[in-house]
C-alpha cells in the first residue's frame, strides 16, 4: 500500500469512488479505500487503500479493502482489479488472501522509502476467483453481517434511551 500522505494527495485524481473505513465498535475513521484508474471498456480498475498506522494489523484495513472489492464487482462489469503494492505488502496480501491474487507485473526498484529501493508489484484479482472465494465463505460472512447489524442496532437503541433519559 502507498503511504497515507501519498494516498491522500492523489485520492481525488481519477478516483471512481472512495470509502472511509471506520470501526463499527467505536465509529472512529481508521483509513480509506478507493477505486481509481478505471477502464470500463476493458473491464479493469485499480483498488487502493491506506490505514492509520496505529490501526494496522487490526483487520479493519483488509475488511475495508474486501468490501471495496465486493462493491466493485457487484456494481461494475470489471473482469479484474489491480493493486500496486510493495514487495512487503505483496507478501502480506498473499498470506491474507492466498491464491486470490496473481502477480501480473513487477517494476524493479521502482519505489524509494526507508532508505532503499523497493519493487512495485502489480497484483490482479479476477472476478471469477472472487465470486468462488466469496461463495465458500458465505455462511461466515452472513454471520458477521448479522453480528455487525446487531451491534449497530444495540448502539442506536442505547443512544435512543440516553436521549430520552437525559
Amino acid at each position: 500500500m502507498r503511504s497515507f500522505d501519498d494516498f491522500s494527495d492523489r485520492f481525488g485524481q481519477q478516483t471512481l469512488i472512495g470509502f472511509i473505513v471506520s470501526s463499527v465498535k467505536t465509529g472512529d475513521a481508521v483509513g480509506y479505500t478507493n477505486l481509481y484508474d478505471a477502464d470500463l471498456s476493458l473491464g479493469h480498475c485499480y483498488v487502493g487503500g491506506a490505514m492509520r498506522t496505529d490501526r494496522i494489523g487490526s483487520g479493519l484495513g483488509i475488511e475495508g479493502v474486501g468490501l471495496t472489492i465486493n462493491y466493485a464487482f457487484q456494481t461494475w462489469r470489471f473482469r479484474k482489479l489491480y493493486a500496486g503494492v510493495t514487495e512487503a505488502s505483496a507478501r502480506y496480501f498473499s498470506s491474507t488472501l492466498g491464491s486470490l491474487l496473481r502477480e501480473e507485473g513487477r517494476l524493479r526498484q521502482h519505489l524509494f522509502f526507508a532508505g532503499e529501493y523497493w519493487d512495485l508489484v502489480i497484483m490482479a484479482l479476477y472476478r471469477d476467483d472472487w465470486a468462488e472465494w466469496m461463495e465458500k465463505r458465505r455462511p461466515l460472512l452472513d454471520a458477521l453481517v448479522g453480528e455487525a447489524a446487531s451491534t449497530q442496532n444495540r448502539s442506536r437503541e442505547s443512544a435512543g434511551r440516553e436521549g430520552r433519559d437525559g
